[in-house]
C-alpha cells in the first residue's frame, strides 16, 4: 500500500506495509462482526467455547467466592425481593414520536418525550429525574422468555406534572402500573410508555413507579450500530447478556434511555442453575428461590441506561486485587478459565497506570465477564461484557479506559462518540507503548494515519452519520485528534486537563463546549479552531511539502515550502527533518492558516532527503518531493 507521506528516498524510516491491529469497539469493540471495516483484517474465526455441564461452580484459586454456593447469603439484602414477573421488546424504529393521544390532566403539564439530543431524538424523555432503577426479573434461557417488575424512584423536575413517559420498546405485555401504589392510566406504544400521575407533582417531589411486565427475550435492530442487536439476548448455548449501547436499554426495561439521565441500579435477578449472575456493581446476595437462584447486584454509582448489564452463564469467578488495591472480580467460563487466568494477570496494573493518569478508579470493584458473542464487547460500568473470541489485553485496555471515557463522565449527545471511542483508543496505545521511547508511539500513529489517509470519510467527525456512529473514524480519526491535543498543548496540560474534567464532570454528563472548555482553561489557549478544524470539517489536509537547495562558497541554502489543501486553521508548527552525509537538522514551519507557508535555513551539509513530521503532530496526507526551483502553491 503506497505511503503518500513519505517517498522511500526522502522518508526518516523504511515505508512499511500498514497492518493495523487498533480494534474497533462499541466500548464496542468489533472484530469484524457483520460489517466491513478497512482498518482491519478479516477476523480469523474462534471456536465456540463448549459450556460446562451443569455442575457448581468451580472455587477460583485467586481468592474465595462468595458466588459458589446459591443458597449463601454473601451481604444483608438492601431492600425487600418481589417476587418477579416481566417482559421482552420488538423491533425499534429511529423516530422521535408524536402524542401518543392520552389527553393530560386539567391543570397538569407533560413532560416531553424526548431528551432533546438531535443525534437520537427518539430517545429520552424530561419532566422528571430517575435516582434508582430496581430490576426484579426472572429470565428464563431454554423458553426465552423474561417476566418481572421495574421499580423506578424519581423525582419531578416541573412543576404541576401529570404525564410523563418512559422508553420501552413495543412489545411487552403489561401486567400493572402503579405511581406511589397507585394504578394510572397510561398509553403505550411507539416504543413509548406514557402515564398520567395521580395528582400532579411539584417540582422537587418524590415519587416511585413500578411496572409489572412480561414477554419474550429477544434482541432488536439498532439504527446506530451496523454489526449487532441491541437488549437482551440468548444465545445458542442457552446464556444470556445484556448489551444496550446506544439505544437497547428500552428494549429489555423501561427507562429513560439517554446518558443525561444517570441513575443508581438495583438488580435482582433469577435464572435457574447451573447460571449464575454477573451484574454492575458489588454481589450483595445470593439466594435460593422456588423457582431458581436469585443474584442481586447493586451500582451504587451513577449510571447511564445504555452501561445497564446482566450475564448469566455457568461461570467460574476469579478474584485478586490490583497493585494499589482495588478489588477485582471476573465471571468467565469454565473450560476457558487457565488462559483467562494468564490473561487477566495485568489487569490490575492496567487499572492503577489508568488510575495515576486520569483519577482514581470511580466504582468499587472491576472485572470482565466472558459471553458468546461474536465480535464485540461493551464497556459495561465495573464489568466489562467481553466476547469469548476477542481475548487480548488490547481489547482488554480499551474496555477498561471507557471506566472513565464515557461511564464516569458520559456523553451529553451521541454526536461526541469520538471522545469516548477516540480516547479509548488513544489510550490504549500509550498502555501499550509506556515502556518504549518516543519514536515507537509515532510510528503507531503512523500506521493508524495511513489507513485514514486511505480510506477517508465525507463527514465531520463531530456529527457522523447515526449509522457511522461505531464506524472506523470515531475509533482512528478520534484517537488522531486526542494524540493532536497531546502534542498541542503538552504532557502536563494534556493529563492536568482530563483529570480536571473528569473531576469536574464525574458520574454527570459533559457536553463539546464544557470538555473543550476545559482544555482552554488547563493549557491557556484558545483552542476552538483546533477544534473546529478536526470536528466540524470533513476529510484530512493535505500538505505538499516542496524543497530545493542552493550552494554558495561552501554553503547550503534550503527552502521548505509546504503547499495545504483543507488544510489546517490553527496555529501549529510543523516539522521537517532534513538528512544528508553530514548530518541531520529538524526545522520548524510556522503554519498559520495561509495556503502557501515557507522557510529558509542553511546547513553546513549538503541535503540529501527530507521526512516530513517525525513525531507525527499533524494528521494529514502528506507529499515530500525535491523540485529545481519553488513555484506558488497551486
Amino acid at each position: 500500500m503506497t505511503d503518500y507521506r513519505r517517498p522511500t528516498t526522502n522518508d526518516r524510516r523504511p515505508m512499511k506495509r500498514w497492518t493495523l491491529i487498533v480494534l474497533v469497539s462499541v466500548g464496542w469493540l468489533v472484530a469484524g462482526c457483520g460489517g466491513w471495516n478497512p482498518f482491519l483484517p478479516p477476523p480469523t474465526p474462534t471456536p465456540q467455547p463448549t459450556l460446562p455441564p451443569p455442575t457448581a461452580t468451580v472455587a477460583p484459586t485467586l481468592a474465595p467466592s462468595p458466588t459458589s454456593a446459591p443458597s449463601a447469603t454473601t451481604a444483608p439484602p438492601t431492600a425487600t425481593p418481589r417476587p418477579p414477573t416481566a417482559t421482552a421488546p420488538p423491533v425499534a424504529t429511529g423516530q422521535a414520536t408524536p402524542n401518543p393521544g392520552l389527553p393530560v390532566p386539567p391543570g397538569a403539564v407533560a413532560g416531553g418525550r424526548s431528551m432533546g439530543d438531535p443525534k437520537s431524538p427518539e430517545l429520552g424523555n424530561t419532566g422528571y429525574d430517575v435516582e434508582q432503577y430496581t430490576l426484579q426479573l426472572t429470565l428464563d434461557a431454554p423458553g426465552r422468555r423474561l417476566a418481572g417488575s421495574a421499580i423506578i424512584e424519581a423525582t419531578s423536575t416541573l412543576d404541576r406534572l401529570g404525564q410523563l413517559s418512559l422508553d420501552l420498546v413495543d412489545g411487552f405485555e403489561l401486567r400493572s402500573v402503579t405511581v406511589n401504589g397507585a394504578a394510572v392510566q397510561t398509553a403505550y406504544r411507539d416504543n413509548k410508555l406514557t402515564l398520567n400521575l395521580p395528582q400532579p407533582l411539584r417540582q422537587g417531589d418524590r415519587f416511585t413507579l413500578k411496572i409489572d411486565y412480561s414477554g419474550p427475550i429477544r434482541p432488536i435492530p439498532s439504527r446506530f450500530v451496523q454489526f449487532a442487536e441491541v437488549g437482551l439476548q440468548v444465545p445458542r448455548d442457552g446464556t444470556i447478556f445484556a448489551i444496550s449501547e446506544p439505544d437497547g436499554a428500552r428494549a429489555w426495561f423501561p427507562a429513560n434511555d439517554h446518558p443525561l439521565d444517570k441513575a443508581r441500579f438495583r438488580f435482582e435477578i433469577t435464572v435457574q442453575p447451573p447460571l449464575i449472575v454477573a451484574a454492575n456493581g458489588v454481589l450483595v446476595e445470593t439466594k435460593a428461590m422456588p423457582d431458581g437462584v436469585q443474584y442481586t447486584w447493586e451500582m451504587r454509582q451513577p449510571m447511564a441506561p445504555y452501561l445497564a448489564t446482566v450475564m448469566a452463564a455457568p461461570y467460574d469467578r476469579l478474584e485478586g486485587r490490583s497493585p494499589q488495591g482495588i478489588p477485582l472480580r471476573h465471571y468467565v467460563y469454565s473450560n476457558r478459565r487457565a488462559d483467562l487466568e494468564r490473561l487477566f494477570a495485568n489487569t490490575g496494573a492496567a487499572l492503577d497506570w489508568f488510575s495515576a493518569k486520569l483519577g482514581p478508579y470511580p466504582y468499587d470493584e472491576f472485572g470482565y465477564a466472558t459471553v458468546s458473542l461474536r465480535g464485540a464487547s461493551l464497556e459495561t460500568q465495573s464489568i466489562v461484557l467481553l466476547s469469548d473470541q476477542m481475548l487480548n489485553e488490547g481489547v482488554l485496555v480499551h474496555e477498561m479506559s471507557h471506566m472513565w471515557f464515557g461511564d464516569l463522565v458520559s456523553l451529553s449527545s451521541w454526536a461526541d462518540i469520538w471522545r469516548n471511542e477516540g480516547f479509548a483508543t488513544y489510550f490504549t496505545t500509550l498502555w501499550e507503548r509506556r515502556n518504549d521511547p518516543p519514536e515507537a508511539l509515532a510510528s503507531a500513529m503512523n500506521d493508524i494515519e495511513t489507513g485514514l489517509v486511505e480510506h477517508q470519510t465525507d463527514y465531520p467527525l463531530g456529527n457522523p452519520p447515526p449509522r457511522e456512529l461505531f464506524a472506523p473514524d470515531s475509533y482512528q480519526k478520534g484517537a488522531w485528534v486526542a494524540h493532536m491535543l497531546h502534542r498541542q498543548i503538552g504532557d502536563e496540560a494534556f493529563f492536568n486537563g482530563l483529570r480536571l474534567y473528569f473531576e469536574r464532570y464525574k458520574n454527570r454528563t459533559a457536553s463539546r463546549a464544557e470538555f473543550e472548555a476545559v482544555f482552554n482553561e488547563v493549557s491557556g489557549q484558545d483552542l476552538t479552531p483546533f477544534f473546529q478544524r478536526w470536528l466540524d470539517q470533513a476529510g484530512l489536509p493535505t500538505l505538499d511539502v516542496n524543497w530545493d537547495v542552493q550552494r554558495t562558497d561552501g554553503v547550503y541554502s534550503l527552502d521548505v515550502q509546504v503547499c495545504q489543501v483543507n488544510g489546517l486553521t490553527y496555529p501549529t508548527d510543523f516539522e521537517v527533518v532534513a538528512t544528508g552525509d553530514g548530518g541531520s537538522q529538524t526545522l520548524s514551519v510556522p503554519l498559520r492558516g495561509g495556503k502557501d507557508t515557507r522557510v529558509r535555513v542553511t546547513l553546513p551539509f549538503a541535503p540529501q532527503g527530507l521526512a516530513s513530521d517525525p513525531d507525527e503532530r499533524v494528521l494529514a496526507r502528506e507529499a515530500v518531493q525535491q523540485v529545481q526551483t519553488l513555484s506558488p502553491c497551486p
